[in-house]
């Protein structure tokens, strides 16, 4: 092989290296990963219900909870619905449930601001009761440390109330739909998160005042419950403008390879006589 069709194919191969990698990576970066995403193209209606469309681009996770000792309450299943837009989150949470027992069947969501894995002072947190009293709280050791999962309302320490909610109970079971801003005027209690920023949550679901079990440790009343160590994830939608930019270079190194190979391999013509 001459020289310089030695140098070229050398030059040819390194291009479809580059350009597999880039694929690859493109592709790996464009992939569902495990926390919840997704991009509401309209904002759900916060009403207790689940519209025929409104949710059907939500990431979603099925879970199943309870306490199976309990005589008040044995299992519940149902599904969690996650999306954002530009300018909230929306959570909704479907959960069965043979009783009606009114406000007094709740969720209350649990945040992991940082996504650290562990709890810092003034992480988030909603309690929705039915049918729509929402209560925007703070997780406090310092402040709370005598209650359950060591939360209290925003307006308890001069915080203010930002977001939204409605629950309806139809079908045997409970519907909970939440919006809450990606950023408040409340920086001291409330996340500020951007397009891309993942955080861990975790919710506690009551039966009648009592609490049978949250998601996604529930086996155990009063355990793991608020352990941000093994929350789920969501990570706020953003368009993925590298893993598509990755794609296209990759494809475009792989064709511009092809055509370099293919002209290379011609029969150079014979010089003019």
């Amino acid at each position: 092989m001459p020289s310089n069709q030695g140098t070229r194919f050398i030059f040819l191969v390194s291009i479809a290296l580059v350009g597999l990698i880039a694929l690859a990576v493109g592709v790996w970066l464009m992939l569902p990963g495990s926390a919840l995403s997704a991009y509401a193209a309209a904002p759900p209606t916060i009403d207790g219900q689940l519209g025929p469309s409104e949710w059907a681009g939500a990431a979603t996770k099925q879970f199943t909870i309870g306490q199976p000792w309990s005589n008040v309450f044995q299992n519940a299943s149902g599904t969690i619905y996650v999306m954002n837009d530009d300018k909230n989150l929306y959570i909704a949470i479907r959960i069965t449930d043979p009783t009606d027992d009114g406000y007094k069947d709740y969720v209350q969501i649990m945040f992991d601001d940082t996504n650290t894995g562990h709890h810092t002072e003034g992480d988030d947190g909603v309690i929705l009761q039915p049918p729509d009293n929402m209560i925007d709280c703070f997780w406090s050791h310092a402040k709370w440390s005598n209650f359950y999962l060591e939360y209290n309302s925003d307006p308890s320490d001069e915080g203010t109330m930002d977001c939204s909610g409605a629950a309806k109970y139809s079908n045997g079971g409970w519907t909970f739909e939440i919006s809450k801003p990606l950023k408040s005027a409340d920086t001291t209690h409330d996340f500020q998160l951007s397009k891309g920023q993942t955080i861990g949550f975790g919710f506690v679901w009551a039966e009648n005042n009592i609490p049978v079990g949250g998601f996604p440790e529930s086996s155990v009343y009063f355990t793991g419950h608020d352990d941000p160590s093994i929350f789920a994830k969501i990570r706020i939608w953003t368009d993925n403008y590298l893993g598509i930019a990755l794609i296209v270079g990759g494809c475009l190194a792989l064709v511009a390879t092809g055509v370099g190979m293919f002209i290379s391999r011609r029969p150079t013509p014979p010089p003019p006589t």
